[in-house]
């Protein structure tokens, strides 16, 4: 597709397949899915997973900027963030009081009302919603301001992983700025538009990408500590012209497959926090089921089974009730 095309018509039927893929993974991810076994296989699962939310970032950067000279994007881009979040943060209340809410004071709240959050991972919103509006304002302010961003996100990225990792400092406020943390995916998947739309991204074949990413894999296994972070935030741009090379005739179903991410990003918390309170609360007084429950793949299984199974009702029963819409 020519860069005069993608201006015309700013859907990406690879990168909806891409983000499917990235949602059962950050799930998967969560779960600690297939921990038991060998620590070398473990390891190389745990690899791609890390892959995740990174690139997921970056597609939605991606995606944004293919459609930024139409206008209001930005409005319309921010009030949808704002309204998944606000549907799922209603839905999901009770169980933010009953795990946070109520054990905080006033100062703790609202710091994580404002800047983190008050239960599991919904600050993914929060920081999309603030790194898209950066993204943003560079692009359409001053040229050098995206360069500005890229470099200075991608040093925010390395330093904030390398300090995970080899504990330099522990800053006390890092929960609440989870949001600096993505600003070089997003600005990578930026990146990764401009050199898309500029066709630089046709010269790599298949072939050449897997490679890469086989390279990246094995590099990261090697030598964890040293280049995994760097493999994190450079792998959004083997990744996305990779699917975008996907040869897809059915775009109706690329098309749910990307209302499905959502579905599952946005609903598995509260069957995570389901899982955790019964493991707490009833497995204990049965140690048969206490061993069971411990397993991973009984884990993944009992919380991706009943997302995909409601995810799937949403969207079928989204005609009849529209307003199922605004859950994704």
């Amino acid at each position: 597709m020519s860069p005069t095309a993608i201006k015309n018509r700013a859907y990406f039927p690879g990168l909806d397949v891409l983000k499917y893929v990235l949602a059962i993974l950050i799930v998967a991810a969560h779960c600690q899915f297939l921990k038991e076994l060998p620590k070398p296989l473990y390891l190389c699962i745990g690899i791609f997973e890390g892959f995740a939310v990174p690139t997921f970032f970056a597609v939605s950067a991606f995606i944004f900027c293919s459609k930024i000279d139409k206008p209001g994007i930005l409005k319309h881009t921010l009030k949808r963030i704002v309204r998944i979040f606000g549907v799922w943060y209603v839905l999901m209340f009770p169980v933010a009081y009953y795990t946070f809410i109520r054990h905080c004071n006033i100062k703790e709240l609202l710091f994580a009302i404002a800047l983190s959050c008050t239960f599991q991972s919904y600050w993914f919103f929060k920081a999309l919603f603030i790194n898209i509006s950066m993204l943003y304002f560079s692009i359409k302010w001053k040229k050098c301001l995206f360069y500005v961003g890229l470099t200075g996100g991608a040093l925010i990225f390395l330093g904030w992983n390398y300090n995970k990792l080899l504990h330099f400092f522990e800053p006390s406020f890092s929960a609440y700025f989870a949001f600096f943390y993505h600003i070089g995916a997003v600005f990578i998947g930026a990146l990764c538009y401009k050199l898309y739309e500029r066709n630089a991204l046709k010269r790599l074949s298949p072939a050449a990408l897997l490679l890469m990413l086989a390279v990246g894999v094995a590099l990261s296994m090697a030598y964890m500590q040293e280049v995994y972070c760097v493999v994190q935030l450079i792998i959004p741009l083997i990744l996305i012209p990779l699917f975008l090379q996907l040869r897809i005739t059915d775009e109706h179903r690329c098309k749910r497959l990307r209302e499905l991410s959502i579905l599952y990003f946005a609903m598995q918390f509260f069957f995570m926090w389901l899982y955790g309170f019964t493991l707490k609360t009833v497995a204990p007084q049965y140690p048969w089921l206490l061993s069971i429950m411990d397993i991973s793949l009984v884990k993944f299984a009992a919380i991706m089974g009943p997302v995909y199974v409601l995810s799937n009702i949403v969207l079928k029963y989204e005609p009849r009730y529209p307003f199922l819409k605004y859950l994704h």
